[in-house]
């Protein structure tokens, strides 16, 4: 520091006051950077650094015109310099490192004067997170799963995002109507829609299942939810025939009459005739929640059979529902089949069912229902002689059937191989 006084004069004498005043003696001559760049991304000893790293990054150092930089990869090769000169503070990288190797870098800030000294090494080191499949599975949450008052015009589902998916495979299975049923449907969003209404009273299963390209998250389970309608319907199917089939051909005259059942009926009116719309068979039966019916009596033979089953329930019929039909056999030679009557009243005439031609087929089992279809008596090795059915039951004597009354019954003969009776099922009548 160099202090100067400066005091005018003149004749007269002094100026007074004048306060001594100072100046600071700084060399003009250059010299090197005196500090070194320190990383700043990634940060030096970082170890969590991505494999795509794009570029690195570090302080600016005073005095500095541009910096010497370094890079060595571990393992990698594609991304190494040595000593290049940057006139920035970034230097970028084309290509991906290795997953775990370590890069060193140094940096050395350099000028017209010289490099700065003392520079260290920096380091940071690569980690790439490992794909993996997703590791939780897709959970309801509109409808829940376990829902049991759900719209039956249920809009769509949805299920909770899964970390790691890109994609969701969804099954959807209604336990009666199948119109919204997919499988294994690749779905991005965590949203279904459903086009149409579900039944009243079903229960819908939903499978979801994450996935990337990893694979599949394992263990997913089905979820359910079922559907309760908030306004009462008419049942809203139709029953269809199961047994005989709707269009089959040489149907036995003995046939019971089943069919499928119907979600929200309360039961079932049958309707069978010999034309179409005809009801001269049986005519508007309520056979209330049965699913399957007897006739009392044969059907004709190689007739078309007309039946019409309306499912039923406190708000009305089901809507539209169509005739179903089947035909019966036709029947030939019956001059040699078994009697369909016979008095058990002690006068010894008649006095058993004779079955013509059952002896000559001794492994036979025959059984006698009555008009409910419940099995009254059951016999094996029918031989017209000792073994035969005298109008008693030997079933369900537990429950009154004892003494048989008088009626129609129904019959079932099985015979082990082949035969020659003409009618293994039908009906006989039993007289007092």
């Amino acid at each position: 520091m160099v202090t100067v006084t400066i005091i005018p004069f003149n004749a007269q004498g002094d100026a007074v006051g004048c306060m001594p005043q100072t100046f600071t003696i700084v060399s003009s001559v250059p010299t090197v950077p005196s500090s070194c760049a320190a990383l700043n991304n990634p940060t030096d000893g970082a170890v969590d650094v991505a494999v795509n790293l794009s570029s690195i990054s570090w302080d600016a150092v005073a005095d500095a015109t541009g910096y010497r930089v370094s890079v060595v990869g571990s393992s990698s090769t594609a991304n190494n310099i040595t000593a290049q000169n940057i006139t920035g503070t970034t230097h970028p990288f084309a290509n991906v490192f290795d997953n775990g190797e370590t890069v060193t870098v140094t940096i050395i800030p350099f000028n017209a004067q010289g490099d700065a000294v003392g520079c260290m090494p920096q380091t940071f080191t690569i980690v790439s997170a490992v794909p993996t499949v997703p590791s939780s599975c897709g959970n309801l949450n509109s409808p829940a799963s376990g829902a049991v008052d759900v719209a039956v015009d249920l809009p769509n589902m949805e299920w909770d995002a899964v970390a790691g998916a890109t994609g969701y495979r969804v099954s959807v299975s209604g336990s009666s109507s199948t119109a919204n049923n997919i499988a294994d449907q690749n779905i991005t969003a965590t949203t279904f829609p459903f086009a149409n209404n579900f039944d009243n009273g079903e229960t819908v299963t939903v499978t979801i299942i994450p996935f990337n390209a990893q694979g599949d998250a394992v263990g997913c389970m089905p979820q359910t939810f079922t559907i309760v309608s908030s306004v009462p319907t008419v049942p809203s199917s139709c029953a269809a025939l199961t047994n005989p089939l709707n269009e089959a051909n040489n149907v036995a005259v003995t046939s019971t009459i089943n069919w499928s059942t119907v979600a929200d009926a309360d039961g079932y009116r049958l309707r069978v005739g010999t034309s179409p719309g005809g009801n001269d068979i049986l005519a508007d039966e309520d056979v209330g929640l049965l699913t399957s019916y007897m006739l009392l009596d044969e059907l004709p033979e190689n007739t078309t059979i007309y039946i019409l089953i309306t499912p039923y329930n406190a708000q009305g019929d089901a809507a539209g529902c169509t005739e179903q039909r089947f035909t019966t056999e036709a029947l030939v030679d019956e001059e040699q089949e078994s009697l369909y009557g016979f008095s058990p009243d002690g006068d010894g005439i008649n006095e058993y069912w004779e079955i013509v031609g059952i002896e000559n087929y001794p492994d036979n089992t025959v059984t006698i229902f009555n008009r409910w279809g419940d099995a009254v008596f059951e016999i094996e090795g029918y031989d017209n002689n000792v073994n035969v059915f005298r109008g008693t039951a030997n079933r369900l004597t537990k429950l009154g059937a004892g003494r048989l009354p008088e009626g129609t019954y129904f019959f079932d003969i099985q015979i082990s191989g082949e035969h020659n009776l003409k009618k293994l099922r039908g009906f006989l009548v039993l007289k007092r």
